[in-house]
Parts: C-alpha cells; sequence; structure tokens
C-alpha cells in the first residue's frame, strides 16, 4: 500500500496552517481541530507545540501584524516624504483589500491578544507598524510640510482616517468597483494630508507640497535598513 502524506508537525507548520485558516475563515478558521485537519496531524499534536487555542490565536494575531507592517514598509521606496506619506497610507488600503478577515481581526475586535493602546504603548514605540505612521509624520513635520504637533496625535489622526475608510468598505457599505473606492480613499487622504499641512502667512500649502517632494530619502534609508528587526504589533 502507498504511504500516507505525513501530516505537517512542529511548531512552524502549525503556524502556518493557522495563519492559512485564519486568513480564509477569520476567527472561526482559528480552532484546534481545524487547524489540526488542515495540518494534517492529530488535535493532540498541537498541544505539543502550543498551551491551547489563546496561544495559537496570540501567534496568529502576531503574524498578521508582521504582514501588515510588511505592506506598510513599502512607503520607504518612496522618492520624497510626500511620495512615501501617500504610500504608506495606500499600502494600509491593500492589505485592507487583501486579507479583510485578517484586518477584522486585528482592528474590529474588542479584545484579541497582544493588543496596543494609546499612548503608552505607542510612547514607548512597542507597535511597530504604528511606528511607521509616526514616522511619516516625523519626516513631514522636520521639513515643513506638516504643523509642528503632537507626533503621537498627528500619527492617530492619520490611522483614524484610514482605518475608519477600511472599516466602512470591510461592511459592505460600498456598491461600487475596487478601482473607484480606492480612487475615492486616495482623495479623502489627501483631503485629511492637506488639513494637516502647514500653510503660513496666507501661503498655499501646495507651495510647502512642492518644497517637501524634493526633499533626499536619506531618513527612509536609514529606517529601510532597520525594517526587518521590527516585531509588528498593534
Amino acid at each position: 500500500m502507498p504511504k500516507q502524506p505525513r501530516g505537517r508537525t512542529g511548531r512552524r507548520p502549525l503556524s502556518d496552517a493557522a495563519v492559512e485558516s485564519h486568513r480564509e475563515h477569520g476567527l472561526d478558521g482559528v480552532k484546534i481541530r481545524t487547524i489540526a485537519t488542515r495540518a494534517g496531524v492529530s488535535p493532540g499534536a498541537i498541544y505539543r507545540h502550543y498551551r491551547g487555542r489563546e496561544e495559537l490565536l496570540a501567534e496568529v494575531v502576531r503574524r498578521g501584524y508582521d504582514v501588515l507592517a510588511q505592506y506598510m514598509h513599502r512607503c520607504l521606496e518612496g522618492t520624497d516624504v510626500l511620495d512615501r506619506l501617500r504610500r504608506m497610507e495606500r499600502a494600509y488600503f491593500d492589505f485592507a483589500v487583501e486579507n479583510p478577515k485578517v484586518y477584522q481581526t486585528l482592528f474590529m475586535l474588542p479584545e484579541i491578544p497582544g493588543i496596543r493602546r494609546y499612548p503608552d504603548d505607542y510612547a514607548k514605540r512597542r507597535s511597530a507598524t504604528f511606528q511607521i505612521i509616526v514616522d511619516r509624520v516625523a519626516e513631514c513635520i522636520g521639513t515643513g510640510l506638516l504643523r509642528k504637533g503632537d507626533r503621537l496625535e498627528i500619527a492617530l489622526t492619520i490611522w483614524a482616517h484610514m482605518h475608519g475608510f477600511m472599516a466602512i468598505y470591510i461592511v459592505g457599505r460600498f456598491a461600487q468597483d475596487l478601482d473607484t473606492t480606492r480612487a475615492v480613499y486616495d482623495r479623502s487622504m489627501d483631503r485629511l494630508n492637506q488639513g494637516l499641512f502647514r500653510s503660513a502667512n496666507g501661503t498655499a500649502a501646495g507651495r510647502k507640497v512642492k518644497r517637501a517632494s524634493m526633499i533626499p530619502a536619506a531618513e527612509a534609508d536609514d529606517q529601510r535598513a532597520g525594517r526587518r528587526k521590527s516585531v509588528a504589533r498593534r
């Protein structure tokens, strides 16, 4: 008789199976028996590597934030501060669209393992994903593109706007194609950005945008070099 294929054993293969199941089915996919079936092992095999569902869920959540960080780090390929800000905002959109069930778990449930809270966790840089927003704010303030102010609060404002839009999208409130929705999102973010842009002595904010867009990407190069060290959290 032909040998039966062996199941995926070990902590990482089980974690991979849980991540795959979660991406497809959301929290309903993070169940011991469901993951065991997917990995081709017995439920008992999972308990040799995880204390239970809660620990496995924490692993799934951590890896979800890692993926979000990978998306948001795309902004570091931008050519100037404004380009990096916009790329970061668009990357957030792409993550939510391409991973809707993961997004729901990370941002639309009241209590999940490893949740970060404003302001202390963010001030202590415990959230790699939020820190990416703070970094965009910091360099925009540094060039005079954004009004001076509390960087955490400004980053929170940007995040709240991005999240609010994507939450409306995920619950099905847009009766239009994705390209149109993306265009609406881009315009909405641009309106928010314009409201934050500094306009001194009555001069147009657009002049600041033009000058800032000519700033070299030196700081982004430093961030790009260190991004693999980040451990993503909300």
